[in-house]
């Protein structure tokens, strides 16, 4: 594992994702998770949110090397190229938005690089732990609690993968709903 200064920036990162795909699975809804195997044996792990990605076949990546990373900051594309040619790319959708990222990219070094909306980029530690789940979220939120930065966050730092937090989030609604109810 190599060792990151604090300059480290998201071009950086992504020109550091070298290697074949090790693992790729779907999870809930229709989002994907990608795990890159580096030459050092370092996993890095893709997992997307509000996008289309193209191909949607996880099982179409497994295998295949990827030699080049990039990001078209215009339009938000992220394009993993492997070494026979193809590519893997993930598109964010129209009816994303707002503040959630569209995918994130969690390293070897304990990073955490999130992208989206369009332009927006946030790099953290994926490692530390939680001090307080605070989930304080006003009845009139304009987005679900399960797409919001800070769900996603406490989410992260508890060490939930995907269908973790799916199950939590419905766990949330449900206690949100009886609440309102007056349960």
């Amino acid at each position: 594992m190599s060792n990151l200064t604090h300059d480290t920036s998201p071009a950086d990162l992504l020109a550091r994702v070298r290697g074949p795909v090790t693992n790729a699975r779907m999870t809930y809804p229709e989002r994907i998770r990608v795990e890159v195997t580096d030459v050092g044996g370092d996993p890095w792990r893709l997992a997307t949110w509000d996008v289309d990605y193209s191909p949607s076949d996880p099982e179409a990546l497994i295998g295949r090397t990827v030699v080049d990373t990039s990001l078209d900051d215009l339009s938000g594309i992220l394009i993993l190229s492997f070494s026979d040619g193809t590519r893997f790319t993930v598109t964010p959708t129209p009816a994303g938005g707002g503040d959630v990222e569209y995918w994130e990219l969690f390293t070897p070094e304990a990073l955490v690089l999130s992208y989206g909306p369009i332009g927006q980029w946030q790099l953290g530690r994926s490692d530390e732990t939680p001090r307080a789940l605070l989930l304080d979220v006003p009845e009139s939120s304009p987005e679900p609690v399960r797409d919001s930065r800070k769900w996603k966050q406490a989410c992260r730092e508890l060490e939930l993968d995907d269908d973790e937090r799916e199950l939590a989030s419905r766990d949330l609604h449900t206690f949100q709903f009886a609440e309102g109810e007056g349960r």
